[in-house]
């Protein structure tokens, strides 16, 4: 082994995106990957049972090439394989105009949570929140006229709004209960989150998409008043199973159960 392998090169700045964190006189003794840095790791949460790890990866003496090129093609690979087409010049910008992630509300969030898929009953559903908990007037200060255009019977006005705060809920194959799949958990917790506050769902979908802008946090768009109500309604009939299941139960012989309502 030569005295020189494994020994800091200046290269390594451009060309793995590294930053020197700790120099004794002329020689580096440590440094930081700057994608890390940045950007944190990209790791698809399907492939491991454990959440991307997210604190920055560090290298010391003696500095394995091999290491950290494995670790920027398996940890950073779009950003990685975006940088590798730049030019020289463009690479020495890549990181300017980039906030690092500790400083970004991103970095402390569940950007990548599993969906959450939640099963309910067809009489829970049909009869309590598609009926008893459903107000046709309060839906129709929520809807544009434009939305109704071209539908001029009551009852089919009625049917349409039913339709629309239903959508989430989706019929089973065999036509027995319904499952609700929701793909945004943050936004969905977010927004239950903020009606538990007292919020309108107007307020609720404003609040959010307000912190969405300032947060630049993507994943919160697209959120309205009627998503808000569709999610209460998920909420509702979510909770309303549970407690169907728990007094089903053979081992369940008391049950008591109270509100806040303040």
């Amino acid at each position: 082994m030569t005295k020189s392998r494994g020994m800091w090169q200046r290269s390594y700045l451009r060309k793995y995106g590294l930053e020197m964190t700790k120099q004794e006189g002329a020689c580096v003794k440590a440094a930081c990957c700057r994608f890390c840095k940045y950007y944190g790791r990209q790791i698809s949460l399907s492939n491991y049972k454990r959440g991307p790890r997210k604190i920055n990866q560090f290298y010391t003496v003696p500095f394995r090439t091999d290491l950290i090129a494995k670790h920027l093609e398996g940890q950073h690979t779009d950003k990685w394989a975006e940088y590798v087409a730049l030019s020289p010049g463009e690479q020495d910008m890549f990181f300017d105009s980039v906030q690092p992630c500790t400083n970004t509300m991103y970095h402390y969030m569940d950007m990548e949570g599993d969906e959450i898929n939640l099963v309910v009953s067809t009489e829970i559903v049909d009869v309590i929140i598609g009926e008893m908990l459903f107000h046709p007037e309060d839906e129709l200060d929520a809807v544009d006229d434009d939305d109704l255009a071209g539908i001029g019977d009551h009852n089919r006005n009625i049917e349409k709004l039913r339709r629309n705060a239903l959508q989430l809920f989706k019929l089973n194959e065999n036509k027995d209960g319904y499952t609700v799949s929701i793909k945004r958990v943050m936004r969905f917790k977010f927004a239950i989150q903020h009606v538990s506050c007292g919020l309108s769902f107007r307020q609720v979908a404003m609040t959010i998409e307000q912190t969405k802008n300032t947060c630049k946090i993507a994943k919160l768009d697209g959120l309205n008043d009627t998503i808000v109500g569709q999610y209460v309604r998920i909420l509702v009939g979510h909770t309303l199973q549970v407690m169907n299941n728990i007094l089903a139960s053979d081992d369940v012989w008391a049950f008591a159960i109270s509100f806040y309502g303040s």
